[in-house]
């Protein structure tokens, strides 16, 4: 990703897609006239023709300009684009189109997951476990329940969502000049929060400065870690349900045995008691 110097005193306008268009075809035109006046004087000067001149300076300046040497790498949107990859959020709008870069991602990207994934995990884990330690030393014993606890941390992850949703739209506004609707902004935070992705929208790369690689990673891990939490907690509930359930089949089947049994048994006892009288 590249972005136009100016750093952060560039309008909202310049900053935006076609404003950072305009801006590199501006200086792409800029670069082909001053290639195509000093390549014709040259032309000229070794005894060409004005005509031939002309043509080979123009051609010349054409294939040799460029806007580029305006440009500088945005590093905040490639550290952002990452960020992305190993989160599994993938919204689509940056991928690698090169070997290397597609290499880069299926290797580091892959252990990069597994790294991200395992710690969610214990973070969710942990977390949820200070808060049962927290409310048990208070005598809250009914909040460290499951599905109490469960119905506490969806209700941070959704609220925190509102978080997320307010930072967006005030990024849409502050970077790009756009409106964004607060139900359109905390679609944004759901599908991300989830890893969902679906793209339909994303922060524009153009926009991204070295600080929104750290603000917005850190509200996305909070966010990360409350739903690890809540989905922690409603796999305990759901595991006391299902252990209820299987001890009650496991008690009808041994109450089904036990009548068997005893069923067989009283039959052997009758049995026994026909054969004694037939032989007496």
């Amino acid at each position: 990703q590249r972005d136009f110097r100016g750093g952060t005193n560039i309008t909202k306008e310049q900053r935006t897609y076609d404003g950072q268009s305009t801006f590199y075809t501006r200086k792409w035109n800029e670069d082909r006239k001053a290639i195509l006046e000093a390549q014709y004087q040259l032309l000229l000067d070794s005894g060409m023709n004005e005509t031939e001149a002309s043509q080979n300076a123009s051609a010349t300046a054409a294939s040799e300009a460029t806007g580029g040497t305006y440009c500088i790498l945005n590093t905040p949107a490639s550290s952002f684009f990452w960020f992305t990859v190993q989160t599994m959020v993938g919204y689509g709008n940056m991928a690698p189109i090169t070997r290397r870069g597609r290499r880069l991602v299926f290797l580091l990207g892959f252990f990069s997951i597994l790294l991200f994934g395992g710690i969610l995990a214990m973070a969710g884990y942990i977390v949820a476990f200070l808060f049962d330690d927290w409310v048990s030393r208070r005598g809250m014993y009914f909040l460290s329940k499951p599905w109490v606890a469960c119905c506490i941390w969806a209700a941070a992850y959704y609220g925190w969502m509102c978080v997320i949703a307010s930072q967006y739209v005030y990024w849409k506004d502050a970077r790009l000049g756009e409106n964004v609707s607060f139900e359109t902004a905390y679609w944004w935070a759901y599908i991300s929060t989830t890893t969902v992705g679906l793209g339909d929208f994303f922060l524009d790369s153009e926009g991204l400065i070295g600080r929104d690689v750290f603000i917005f990673p850190l509200i996305f891990l909070v966010g990360f870690t409350l739903l690890s939490a809540f989905l922690s907690k409603f796999w305990d509930a759901c595991s006391i349900v299902i252990q209820r359930r299987r001890k009650g089949f496991v008690d009808m089947l041994l109450s089904q045995k036990v009548s068997w049994k005893e069923t067989c048994i009283s039959q052997r006892g009758e049995n026994s008691l026909t054969e004694e009288a037939s032989s007496s």
